[in-house]
């Protein structure tokens, strides 16, 4: 379903459609409806994907944790473990964006000051706002 549909919307699309694979998929091999450019780039090095995690960091105003510094086992812990998949990397970045604040605080941690001190019992609790303490991203 995928595949057809993406050569549907490449026929109507007004502008490229851009897709990332670790490798070219077989579908592509075989199709001649979908045109397509094969562009092989190289991950970057554990100190590119350092710069580049911080330079992402950086721009979206998202903080390092107190005790966490970049050269060690800071950035780089990161980009080992994610193989320096920058892909990888940027979408855990988006899921566990912690934004601080003036206050010191990231907006999740003023939501959960907030509902903690709030009444929680019966017909009070507000399930807009799920109770959140804490992230920490760890390998298991």
């Amino acid at each position: 379903a995928f595949w057809p549909a993406l050569a549907q919307l490449s026929q109507k699309a007004k502008c490229p459609i851009v897709l990332t694979a670790t490798s070219l998929p077989a579908q592509l091999y075989y199709n001649n409806i979908i045109r397509y450019k094969n562009i092989e780039l190289r991950r970057p090095s554990p100190v590119e994907c350092c710069d580049k995690i911080d330079q992402v960091r950086k721009s979206e105003g998202m903080t390092l944790r107190n005790g966490v510094n970049r050269e060690v086992g800071g950035l780089s812990l990161i980009a080992e473990t994610y193989e320096c998949d920058l892909r990888k990397i940027l979408n855990e970045m988006q899921m566990f964006r912690h934004e601080t604040t003036q206050s010191g605080h990231s907006d999740i941690q003023q939501v959960n000051s907030a509902v903690s001190k709030r009444d929680t019992s019966g017909d009070n609790v507000n399930e807009d706002y799920p109770l959140i303490l804490d992230i920490q991203p760890r390998l298991l």
